[in-house]
């Protein structure tokens, strides 16, 4: 099998959202400066949709992302899928092992993120439980932890704070909690696929997280020393404030309502954290 498991991320460089001191699980003010001249850079993919169909050109367009992001001339740790790798197809082992190939060619090491495209929720409770064996046997956990010159990646699924669709052995906020306080005063970025915030469309505005959740959410993210969020599923870009977090939206590789195929380059330094798109054209 095609596949690469993530040991540590090392990401960016740039800036942008100047944050003050925050409060730590630990108490007292903290800082989140990296050390100078060793600020981190990475990649941002998300919403690949293999299995989408042909006429959406998945394969054509992820193989020209994975050319273009290896082409880079910039130093780039890691990608970070940010989820629905697939179309509702990861029980597909065609589609699944088209997946890996395309995306195992890519030469910095790569992490993902499920999305609800991914684990699927819709239907019976084995078939969430099924996919979710899927995509931990293939992609690895629903939840990690990787650190590299003390800047924490923490990336998991939120789903089933989203749903109400519980995976056995996992709780997104409990494992968030956790790894927050282990972080202690070292600067934390947080990725997941489904922004938190109303999603505006056909006009009007949508609000799958409740406001309930997403003021739980937001209070732990503004309880530590969490210097952004990194989010895809809306197929779109946009940019909030969560609190004192910001959070960013990045623009899918798949082609639904005429979108171009993009990522980002994420940088971070001395606490800051900014991106550059990045967009392709498939033939």
């Amino acid at each position: 099998m095609n596949r690469r498991t993530l040991l540590k991320l090392t990401g960016g460089a740039a800036a942008a959202a100047v944050l003050g001191p925050v409060r730590s699980l630990l108490g007292g003010e903290t800082t989140a400066d990296t050390p100078a001249g060793q600020a981190l850079s990475f990649v941002h993919v998300t919403d690949t949709h293999f299995g989408c169909g042909q006429r959406n050109k998945p394969i054509e367009r992820n193989r020209k992302i994975v050319q273009v992001i290896n082409a880079l001339p910039m130093d780039i740790a890691c990608v970070v899928h940010g989820g629905d790798i697939f179309s509702d197809r990861i029980e597909d082992a065609g589609t699944r092992q088209r997946a890996l190939d395309v995306l195992g060619e890519l030469r910095p090491p790569i992490c993902y993120i499920p999305g609800n495209h991914d684990i699927l929720v819709k239907g019976s409770k084995d078939r969430r439980e099924t996919t979710a064996g899927l995509f931990r046997e293939h992609f690895g956990p629903l939840a990690g932890r990787h650190e590299h010159h003390g800047t924490v990646f923490l990336t998991l699924y939120t789903e089933p704070i989203v749903k109400d669709a519980p995976i056995p052995d996992y709780d997104p906020i409990t494992w968030l909690k956790g790894e927050l306080g282990r972080a202690g005063r070292k600067p934390v970025l947080v990725f997941h696929h489904r922004p938190c915030v109303l999603d505006f469309y056909h006009n009007r505005m949508h609000d799958p997280w409740t406001p309930e959740r997403r003021a739980t959410w937001t209070d732990l993210l503004n309880s530590a020393n969490v210097r952004g969020v990194v989010t895809g599923h809306f197929h779109r870009a946009e940019h909030h404030w969560l609190g004192d977090v910001p959070m960013f939206v990045t623009s899918s590789v798949a082609g639904f309502w005429g979108r171009q195929s993009s990522f980002r380059i994420y940088t971070f330094d001395r606490g800051r954290l900014s991106y550059r798109s990045v967009y392709i054209e498939v033939d």
